[in-house]
C-alpha cells in the first residue's frame, strides 16, 4: 500500500523470498496479498516493468502448489493479457511520442523485466482446469474388455 515505486519493488522482492517457504505462503495470501498485487500491477507496471516482473514472480509463488484463488486469478489473467499485448503496451506507454532511445529502453524493459515472467504465469493460470468434479476410479468389469482410445 505504498505510492513509492522503490518501496513497492523492495516489498514485493522481500515477499518473493518469503513465499519460497511453503509454510509462509498461506499467511501472505490470507492478508489479501493478491488483491494488493493486482493494484501494484495496475499502478506501477506500465511505467516500471521491473516491478511488474517481481509481482509476477510473487504471484507464481503464491499460487504454486495448486492453490485455487479463482476471483483474484481471473483479475490477474485479464491484466496480464492486456499488459502482454504489444500494441496495448505501446499505446498505454505512449511509445510513439517518445524519442527512439526511450522507446527502445521501455520496450526492452517490458520484454526482459516483465514479459519473461508474465508469459509463463499467464500460461499456467489459463491452463488450470478448475472443476468441482472428482474423477472416479475405473471399475474392473470382467464381462467387458477395455478398448484403447475410448
Amino acid at each position: 500500500d505504498s505510492s513509492d515505486r522503490q518501496v513497492a519493488y523492495y516489498a514485493c522482492g522481500i515477499l518473493v523470498n518469503v513465499s519460497t517457504d511453503v509454510d509462509k505462503r498461506n499467511p501472505v495470501v490470507q492478508e489479501g496479498a493478491l488483491l494488493k498485487l493486482i493494484d501494484v500491477l495496475k499502478d506501477f507496471a506500465p511505467t516500471e516493468w521491473r516491478i511488474g516482473g517481481v509481482v509476477c514472480q510473487l504471484i507464481w509463488n503464491l499460487i504454486s502448489g495448486g492453490r485455487q484463488l479463482v476471483d483474484e486469478c481471473h483479475a490477474v489473467v485479464e491484466i496480464l493479457k492486456e499488459f502482454l499485448d504489444y500494441d496495448s503496451v505501446c499505446a498505454r506507454c505512449d511509445v510513439t511520442s517518445r524519442d527512439q532511445d526511450s522507446r527502445d529502453y521501455l520496450l526492452a524493459s517490458w520484454s526482459e523485466d516483465f514479459a519473461e515472467f508474465a508469459k509463463p504465469l499467464l500460461a499456467t493460470m489459463t491452463s488450470r482446469k478448475e472443476s468441482n468434479l472428482v474423477p472416479l476410479d475405473r471399475p474392473i468389469d470382467s464381462d467387458h474388455s477395455s478398448v484403447e482410445g475410448t
